[in-house]
């Protein structure tokens, strides 16, 4: 049987399967029990045993007469992980539209939410502790542009609506969600899975 060469597969098996003292556990399987995942489509709870987290975040972001509201989540540079973006709630305060944007920055808005995300995995600690590298902001003193806009739907008043396309976020991006007009408040929440990158998973083939 071929040697499995990606890190966090290896250990998953490992782990799941208790095969402690083992690194190439691929070797040391028996054919009726060889590994037949659909790779990446794994219950949440076996996240934990990969390393990799599950976090969530939300943000309440009141209205300002003269500026629209947003909502950014970040991966800052050199986090080394990638940020696979799998949820996102939003609502507005008054009928609108809003836009999810991408960019490429380290600058967070005004307000950053405080010690989260949260994980969605008690197995690790919750309030007062920062174990997620993505940081979360919110604000309405800035103007577009955002970004790279590649969705935007139109809300009525209080109307909630969730996006649950999948977005991966290299180290040093950015989504950003903002109302297409001023003086309108926005409460949102993202969701997402977050992982050490292996290096053959960096577009240069090194981490940034």
């Amino acid at each position: 049987m071929s040697k499995i060469e990606r890190g966090q597969f290896a250990d998953l098996l490992r782990r799941y399967l208790g095969m402690s003292g083992e690194t190439n556990v691929a070797d040391e399987l028996a054919p009726e029990v060889s590994p037949v995942f659909v790779l990446e489509s794994e219950r949440i709870e076996w996240e934990f045993l990969k390393g990799a987290k599950v976090a969530g975040v939300v943000a309440n972001q009141g209205a300002a007469a003269a500026f629209p509201s947003a909502f950014r989540i970040r991966n800052p540079s050199g986090s080394n992980v990638m940020v696979v973006v799998n949820g996102w709630d939003v609502s507005i305060g008054s009928a609108s539209s809003v836009s999810l944007a991408r960019l490429q920055t380290n600058a967070d808005l005004a307000t950053v939410i405080g010690l989260v995300p949260i994980p969605r995995d008690a197995r690790y600690p919750g309030a007062g502790v920062r174990l997620s590298a993505v940081i979360a902001s919110s604000d309405n003193t800035v103007a577009p542009p955002f970004g790279d806009i590649f969705w935007g739907i139109g809300l009525g008043a209080n109307i909630p609506w969730r996006w649950q396309d999948g977005f991966v976020l290299a180290p040093g991006w950015a989504l950003t969600m903002f109302t297409n007009a001023n003086n309108i408040a926005l409460f949102g929440g993202a969701a997402w899975l977050e992982k050490r990158m292996d290096q053959l998973e960096f577009a240069s083939g090194q981490p940034t």
